[in-house]
């Protein structure tokens, strides 16, 4: 196993990438602070990877708002992605709920951004595994998204269907 603690130290990209996401996934939280430093770095992917490790599979609840902030903020595509399925994890929000919805249903976003909000936003709504979409929604993202789906889930949920969303749903529902 190669070492976390040196490959984070590397002048490789590719090699710290990987070292972020192996801490992510190996819960190795004594690399926080070094993770963390990572989260204003000028690089992108390595941006990307280190919130992925605090906000999605760590879930620290102080990284709650470096997601929101991601996803509202980072010029990166990829980065933005990754803010919101981070958010799905915090999956006790109606406020992540709304801001993840807003992405979706923003049609200037890029569709890579508004999928993972989308599929966030069906998690915090409560989608069971049995209803979840499997198939493909990329290319084509809102031809494809199952917004009825979404509708009858946030309504569920309590929240109001913004009407962006009730006329996709219905749009997708006629066209079936």
């Amino acid at each position: 196993m190669r070492d976390l603690k040196a490959d984070l130290e590397s002048t490789d990209v590719e090699t710290v990438y990987d070292a972020l996401i192996r801490a992510g996934k190996t819960h190795r939280r004594e690399l926080r602070p070094r993770v963390e430093a990572f989260l204003t770095t000028s690089d992108p992917g390595l941006r990307e990877a280190a919130l992925k490790v605090v906000a999605f599979y760590w879930r620290l609840p102080e990284h709650r708002d470096t997601a929101r902030r991601a996803l509202g903020e980072d010029a990166d595509p990829d980065v933005r992605a990754a803010a919101a399925m981070a958010l799905g994890g915090y999956a006790d929000g109606a406020d992540e709920l709304q801001l993840l919805l807003d992405v979706a249903l923003d049609a200037r976003e890029e569709e890579s951004v508004r999928d993972a909000a989308y599929s966030s936003a069906l998690i915090i709504a409560g989608v069971s595994k049995v209803e979840y979409p499997m198939e493909r929604t990329l290319p084509g993202f809102e031809e494809r998204a199952d917004w009825p789906l979404l509708a009858r889930l946030v309504r569920a949920f309590g929240a109001a269907v913004p009407d962006r969303l009730d006329e996709l749903a219905q749009r997708h529902t006629r066209s079936r």
